[in-house]
């Protein structure tokens, strides 16, 4: 990894997710977040959040996404 490379990777990025192709302008990734493949960052990216698209915008938060999933995946199994 170069030290450019190194350097993108700060504590605030901790468990965030990055797709493929992305392209990220001068900006800070939030803690847990998630951003989708070929999305292009402009903004700030909040804790928890899921950004898209050409220019990124928020689409929902994670946590809330996590918690559908786990109530379908208990819904199944009963």
């Amino acid at each position: 990894m170069t030290p450019s490379r190194a350097s993108l990777l700060s504590a605030g990025m901790r468990h965030a997710v990055i797709g493929s192709g992305v392209t990220l302008l001068p900006v800070t990734i939030g803690q847990a977040s998630f951003v989708g493949a070929g999305s292009v960052v402009t903004h700030d990216v909040p804790d928890y959040a899921i950004v898209v698209g050409n220019p990124a915008r928020t689409l929902g938060d994670v946590r809330e996404r996590r918690r559908r999933n786990d109530m379908a995946r208990t819904e199944t199994r009963e």
